[in-house]
Protein backbone atom coordinates (compact mmCIF):
# COMPACT_ATOMS: atom_id res chain seq x y z
CA UNK A 1 0.00 0.00 0.00
CA UNK A 2 1.39 3.39 -0.96
CA UNK A 3 1.98 6.17 1.47
CA UNK A 4 -0.65 8.32 -0.24
CA UNK A 5 -3.29 5.60 0.18
CA UNK A 6 -2.55 5.27 3.92
CA UNK A 7 -2.75 9.03 4.36
CA UNK A 8 -6.11 9.14 2.61
CA UNK A 9 -7.49 6.46 4.97
CA UNK A 10 -6.27 8.31 8.08
CA UNK A 11 -7.89 11.49 6.89
CA UNK A 12 -11.18 9.67 6.17
CA UNK A 13 -11.21 7.99 9.63
CA UNK A 14 -10.62 11.31 11.37
CA UNK A 15 -13.46 12.88 9.41
CA UNK A 16 -15.87 10.11 10.35
CA UNK A 17 -14.95 10.43 14.06
CA UNK A 18 -15.53 14.19 13.97
CA UNK A 19 -18.87 13.66 12.27
CA UNK A 20 -19.95 11.27 15.03
CA UNK A 21 -19.01 13.75 17.76
CA UNK A 22 -20.63 16.74 16.10
CA UNK A 23 -24.29 16.12 17.24
CA UNK A 24 -23.24 15.68 20.90
CA UNK A 25 -21.14 18.83 20.73
CA UNK A 26 -24.01 20.78 19.21
CA UNK A 27 -26.49 19.51 21.86
CA UNK A 28 -24.44 20.93 24.74
CA UNK A 29 -24.53 19.62 28.38
CA UNK A 30 -27.49 17.44 29.60
CA UNK A 31 -30.29 19.30 31.48
CA UNK A 32 -31.18 18.19 35.08
CA UNK A 33 -34.72 16.89 35.59
CA UNK A 34 -37.21 19.38 37.06
CA UNK A 35 -37.71 19.21 40.86
CA UNK A 36 -40.59 17.05 42.07
CA UNK A 37 -43.29 18.99 43.93
CA UNK A 38 -46.38 18.20 46.04
CA UNK A 39 -49.42 20.48 45.84
CA UNK A 40 -53.10 20.70 46.79
CA UNK A 41 -52.81 18.73 50.05
CA UNK A 42 -56.17 18.34 51.79
CA UNK A 43 -57.02 16.35 54.93
CA UNK A 44 -60.55 15.18 55.75
CA UNK A 45 -60.47 14.06 59.38
CA UNK A 46 -63.02 11.86 61.13
CA UNK A 47 -62.62 10.66 64.72
CA UNK A 48 -60.56 7.48 64.27
CA UNK A 49 -59.23 7.96 60.74
CA UNK A 50 -58.40 10.67 58.22
CA UNK A 51 -58.06 10.80 54.44
CA UNK A 52 -55.26 12.91 52.93
CA UNK A 53 -55.40 13.82 49.24
CA UNK A 54 -52.66 15.56 47.25
CA UNK A 55 -51.00 15.68 43.85
CA UNK A 56 -47.40 15.29 42.72
CA UNK A 57 -45.99 17.16 39.72
CA UNK A 58 -45.28 13.85 37.98
CA UNK A 59 -46.00 10.16 38.65
CA UNK A 60 -44.49 9.04 41.96
CA UNK A 61 -44.83 6.54 44.77
CA UNK A 62 -45.82 8.06 48.13
CA UNK A 63 -45.60 7.43 51.85
CA UNK A 64 -47.11 9.12 54.91
CA UNK A 65 -46.03 9.52 58.53
CA UNK A 66 -48.27 10.96 61.24
CA UNK A 67 -48.01 11.40 64.99
CA UNK A 68 -49.61 13.54 67.71
CA UNK A 69 -48.40 17.12 67.49
CA UNK A 70 -48.36 17.29 71.29
CA UNK A 71 -47.79 13.84 72.80
CA UNK A 72 -49.61 12.87 75.95
CA UNK A 73 -47.62 12.60 79.15
CA UNK A 74 -45.40 9.53 79.00
CA UNK A 75 -46.10 8.92 75.30
CA UNK A 76 -43.47 8.74 72.58
CA UNK A 77 -43.57 10.46 69.22
CA UNK A 78 -43.22 7.20 67.30
CA UNK A 79 -46.49 7.14 65.39
CA UNK A 80 -47.94 4.82 62.78
CA UNK A 81 -46.70 5.15 59.20
CA UNK A 82 -47.95 4.02 55.82
CA UNK A 83 -45.26 3.34 53.22
CA UNK A 84 -46.48 2.32 49.79
CA UNK A 85 -42.93 1.81 48.57
CA UNK A 86 -42.53 -0.93 51.17
CA UNK A 87 -45.88 -2.48 50.30
CA UNK A 88 -48.25 -0.64 52.61
CA UNK A 89 -51.96 -1.12 52.87
CA UNK A 90 -53.26 2.05 51.23
CA UNK A 91 -53.97 2.25 47.51
CA UNK A 92 -52.28 0.54 44.56
CA UNK A 93 -48.47 0.40 44.62
CA UNK A 94 -48.03 2.13 41.26
CA UNK A 95 -46.72 5.57 40.38
CA UNK A 96 -49.45 8.20 40.10
CA UNK A 97 -49.93 11.94 40.22
CA UNK A 98 -53.20 12.07 42.20
CA UNK A 99 -52.89 10.42 45.61
CA UNK A 100 -55.34 9.59 48.40
CA UNK A 101 -54.22 7.88 51.61
CA UNK A 102 -56.31 6.72 54.58
CA UNK A 103 -54.62 7.25 57.94
CA UNK A 104 -56.00 4.85 60.54
CA UNK A 105 -55.65 4.18 64.26
CA UNK A 106 -56.19 7.81 65.26
CA UNK A 107 -57.46 9.15 68.58
CA UNK A 108 -60.41 11.52 68.65
CA UNK A 109 -60.05 15.24 69.49
CA UNK A 110 -56.29 15.09 68.82
CA UNK A 111 -54.05 17.27 66.65
CA UNK A 112 -51.65 15.31 64.41
CA UNK A 113 -48.53 16.35 62.51
CA UNK A 114 -48.50 14.80 59.03
CA UNK A 115 -45.61 14.42 56.59
CA UNK A 116 -46.12 12.99 53.10
CA UNK A 117 -43.25 12.01 50.80
CA UNK A 118 -43.30 11.37 47.04
CA UNK A 119 -40.52 9.54 45.15
CA UNK A 120 -40.00 9.16 41.40
CA UNK A 121 -38.44 6.20 39.61
CA UNK A 122 -35.11 8.07 39.40
CA UNK A 123 -35.20 8.75 43.20
CA UNK A 124 -36.14 12.42 43.13
CA UNK A 125 -38.18 13.17 46.25
CA UNK A 126 -40.51 15.85 47.60
CA UNK A 127 -42.12 16.26 51.02
CA UNK A 128 -45.02 18.31 52.38
CA UNK A 129 -46.22 18.83 55.94
CA UNK A 130 -49.44 19.90 57.61
CA UNK A 131 -51.44 19.41 60.80
CA UNK A 132 -55.03 18.31 61.31
CA UNK A 133 -57.33 17.69 64.26
CA UNK A 134 -59.61 14.68 64.52
CA UNK A 135 -63.32 14.94 65.32
CA UNK A 136 -64.66 14.87 68.86
CA UNK A 137 -66.27 11.84 70.45
CA UNK A 138 -69.99 11.95 71.28
CA UNK A 139 -72.20 9.50 73.12
CA UNK A 140 -75.90 10.24 72.64
CA UNK A 141 -78.57 8.53 74.72
CA UNK A 142 -82.01 9.12 73.21
CA UNK A 143 -85.26 8.17 74.92
CA UNK A 144 -87.04 6.74 71.89
CA UNK A 145 -90.28 5.58 73.46
CA UNK A 146 -92.20 4.90 76.65
CA UNK A 147 -94.66 2.04 76.83
CA UNK A 148 -97.12 2.05 79.71
CA UNK A 149 -98.10 -1.54 80.41
CA UNK A 150 -100.14 -0.76 83.54
CA UNK A 151 -101.29 2.80 84.20
CA UNK A 152 -101.93 2.07 87.89
CA UNK A 153 -105.53 3.31 87.89
CA UNK A 154 -108.77 1.32 87.83
CA UNK A 155 -110.64 4.19 86.20
CA UNK A 156 -109.07 6.53 83.69
CA UNK A 157 -105.41 7.02 82.84
CA UNK A 158 -102.57 7.18 85.33
CA UNK A 159 -100.63 10.27 86.43
CA UNK A 160 -96.96 9.27 86.20
CA UNK A 161 -93.68 11.16 86.35
CA UNK A 162 -90.58 9.45 84.93
CA UNK A 163 -87.10 10.16 86.27
CA UNK A 164 -83.76 9.43 84.60
CA UNK A 165 -80.36 10.02 86.16
CA UNK A 166 -77.27 9.89 83.88
CA UNK A 167 -74.19 7.93 84.94
CA UNK A 168 -70.54 7.84 83.92
CA UNK A 169 -68.20 5.05 85.00
CA UNK A 170 -70.82 3.99 87.54
CA UNK A 171 -71.18 7.41 89.20
CA UNK A 172 -74.46 9.36 88.99
CA UNK A 173 -74.36 13.01 87.97
CA UNK A 174 -76.21 14.51 90.91
CA UNK A 175 -74.70 18.00 91.22
CA UNK A 176 -76.07 19.35 87.97
CA UNK A 177 -79.39 17.55 87.83
CA UNK A 178 -80.19 17.32 91.53
CA UNK A 179 -81.10 14.15 93.37
CA UNK A 180 -84.27 13.78 91.27
CA UNK A 181 -82.33 13.71 88.01
CA UNK A 182 -84.02 14.50 84.70
CA UNK A 183 -87.78 14.10 84.52
CA UNK A 184 -90.59 13.76 82.03
CA UNK A 185 -93.00 15.53 81.82
CA UNK A 186 -91.44 18.77 83.02
CA UNK A 187 -92.08 22.48 82.97
CA UNK A 188 -89.52 23.22 80.26
CA UNK A 189 -87.13 26.08 80.96
CA UNK A 190 -88.20 26.17 84.60
CA UNK A 191 -86.73 22.71 84.98
CA UNK A 192 -89.56 21.61 87.26
CA UNK A 193 -90.97 18.10 87.22
CA UNK A 194 -94.74 17.71 86.84
CA UNK A 195 -97.17 14.84 86.59
CA UNK A 196 -98.69 13.78 83.28
CA UNK A 197 -101.81 11.94 82.17
CA UNK A 198 -101.04 8.72 80.31
CA UNK A 199 -103.06 5.60 79.62
CA UNK A 200 -101.68 2.27 78.61
CA UNK A 201 -99.82 2.15 75.29
CA UNK A 202 -96.63 3.32 73.60
CA UNK A 203 -95.70 6.92 72.76
CA UNK A 204 -92.64 9.01 71.83
CA UNK A 205 -91.75 11.62 74.47
CA UNK A 206 -90.55 15.04 73.26
CA UNK A 207 -89.48 18.23 75.01
CA UNK A 208 -91.50 21.44 74.85
CA UNK A 209 -89.75 22.41 71.59
CA UNK A 210 -90.69 19.13 69.93
CA UNK A 211 -87.15 17.69 70.11
CA UNK A 212 -86.17 14.20 71.19
CA UNK A 213 -85.10 13.73 74.81
CA UNK A 214 -81.34 13.21 74.67
CA UNK A 215 -78.40 13.00 77.06
CA UNK A 216 -75.15 13.94 75.32
CA UNK A 217 -71.63 13.18 76.51
CA UNK A 218 -69.38 15.61 74.57
CA UNK A 219 -65.68 14.72 74.74
CA UNK A 220 -64.30 18.27 74.78
CA UNK A 221 -66.05 19.00 78.09
CA UNK A 222 -64.58 16.05 79.99
CA UNK A 223 -61.18 15.92 81.67
CA UNK A 224 -61.46 12.15 81.24
CA UNK A 225 -64.16 10.75 79.00
CA UNK A 226 -66.03 7.92 80.79
CA UNK A 227 -65.43 4.39 79.55
CA UNK A 228 -68.97 3.37 80.51
CA UNK A 229 -72.09 5.52 80.34
CA UNK A 230 -75.53 4.68 81.55
CA UNK A 231 -78.58 5.73 83.47
CA UNK A 232 -80.93 4.91 86.28
CA UNK A 233 -84.66 5.19 85.58
CA UNK A 234 -87.75 5.00 87.76
CA UNK A 235 -91.32 6.25 87.87
CA UNK A 236 -93.77 7.68 90.41
CA UNK A 237 -97.51 7.56 89.88
CA UNK A 238 -100.52 8.75 91.86
CA UNK A 239 -104.12 7.65 91.59
CA UNK A 240 -105.23 11.26 91.91
CA UNK A 241 -103.72 14.56 90.84
CA UNK A 242 -101.97 16.19 93.74
CA UNK A 243 -101.47 12.93 95.65
CA UNK A 244 -98.82 12.54 98.32
CA UNK A 245 -96.00 10.95 96.30
CA UNK A 246 -96.49 13.38 93.39
CA UNK A 247 -96.23 16.34 95.75
CA UNK A 248 -93.12 14.80 97.30
CA UNK A 249 -91.38 14.47 93.92
CA UNK A 250 -92.41 17.90 92.66
CA UNK A 251 -91.49 19.86 95.78
CA UNK A 252 -88.58 17.84 97.13
CA UNK A 253 -85.44 17.48 94.94
CA UNK A 254 -84.68 14.40 97.01
CA UNK A 255 -87.39 12.31 95.39
CA UNK A 256 -86.21 8.85 96.53
CA UNK A 257 -84.75 6.23 94.24
CA UNK A 258 -86.09 3.04 95.76
CA UNK A 259 -86.22 -0.61 94.81
CA UNK A 260 -88.21 0.30 91.69
CA UNK A 261 -85.19 2.02 90.07
CA UNK A 262 -83.42 0.14 87.28
CA UNK A 263 -79.84 0.79 86.10
CA UNK A 264 -78.35 0.15 82.68
CA UNK A 265 -74.75 0.76 81.52
CA UNK A 266 -73.04 0.69 78.11
CA UNK A 267 -69.31 0.23 77.68
CA UNK A 268 -68.25 2.77 75.08
CA UNK A 269 -66.54 0.91 72.18
CA UNK A 270 -62.95 2.03 71.60
CA UNK A 271 -61.22 2.67 68.28
CA UNK A 272 -64.38 2.67 66.18
CA UNK A 273 -66.06 5.53 64.34
CA UNK A 274 -69.66 4.54 65.09
CA UNK A 275 -71.50 2.12 67.36
CA UNK A 276 -75.04 1.81 68.65
CA UNK A 277 -77.21 -0.28 70.94
CA UNK A 278 -80.87 -0.26 71.97
CA UNK A 279 -81.55 -0.73 75.67
CA UNK A 280 -84.87 -1.18 77.48
CA UNK A 281 -85.30 -0.13 81.10
CA UNK A 282 -88.33 -0.88 83.31
CA UNK A 283 -89.73 2.06 85.25
CA UNK A 284 -92.33 0.96 87.80
CA UNK A 285 -94.06 2.18 90.92
CA UNK A 286 -94.89 -0.85 93.04
CA UNK A 287 -96.98 1.22 95.44
CA UNK A 288 -99.66 1.89 92.78
CA UNK A 289 -99.05 -1.01 90.37
CA UNK A 290 -97.84 1.38 87.68
CA UNK A 291 -95.53 -0.33 85.16
CA UNK A 292 -93.75 0.98 82.06
CA UNK A 293 -90.78 0.27 79.82
CA UNK A 294 -88.42 2.97 78.55
CA UNK A 295 -86.51 2.29 75.32
CA UNK A 296 -83.18 4.12 74.93
CA UNK A 297 -80.89 4.29 71.90
CA UNK A 298 -77.17 4.55 72.76
CA UNK A 299 -74.93 5.91 69.98
CA UNK A 300 -71.20 6.56 69.63
CA UNK A 301 -70.52 9.18 66.93
CA UNK A 302 -67.85 11.78 66.09
CA UNK A 303 -68.28 15.41 65.08
CA UNK A 304 -66.03 18.36 64.25
CA UNK A 305 -68.39 21.07 65.50
CA UNK A 306 -68.35 21.75 69.26
CA UNK A 307 -71.50 21.07 71.23
CA UNK A 308 -73.08 24.28 72.59
CA UNK A 309 -73.34 25.40 76.21
CA UNK A 310 -70.38 23.60 77.76
CA UNK A 311 -70.72 22.21 81.27
CA UNK A 312 -67.43 20.79 82.49
CA UNK A 313 -67.39 17.06 83.31
CA UNK A 314 -71.16 16.65 82.94
CA UNK A 315 -73.32 15.33 80.11
CA UNK A 316 -75.70 17.84 78.55
CA UNK A 317 -79.35 17.23 77.81
CA UNK A 318 -82.35 18.37 75.78
CA UNK A 319 -84.89 17.42 78.45
CA UNK A 320 -85.11 20.91 79.98
CA UNK A 321 -85.54 23.55 77.29
CA UNK A 322 -83.36 26.64 77.83
CA UNK A 323 -81.17 25.14 80.52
Amino acid sequence: MSLSTQLKRLILGAALALAALAPAALAGPAHAAAPLTITQMEVRAAGTYAVVAFTSSEPALVSAEYKPATPAAGATLAGPAIDLVAGGIVGPIVPAQAHELKLTGLSSNTTYALTVTARTADNRTATAQTTFTTAKKRVRITLESIEVTNDGDLIGPGEPVWFVKPMGDGVSYTNQYGDAGLCYPNAGSAGKCKHGTFGEGRFTPLNESGRALQIIFAEEYFDRFPETVGLTAWAKEDDAIGGASIIECLTNPGCPVGDDAATREWRVPQGVEFAEQTVTVPADDASTGFASVLTFHFELVHAQAPYPSPVRNYPLNTWFVGR
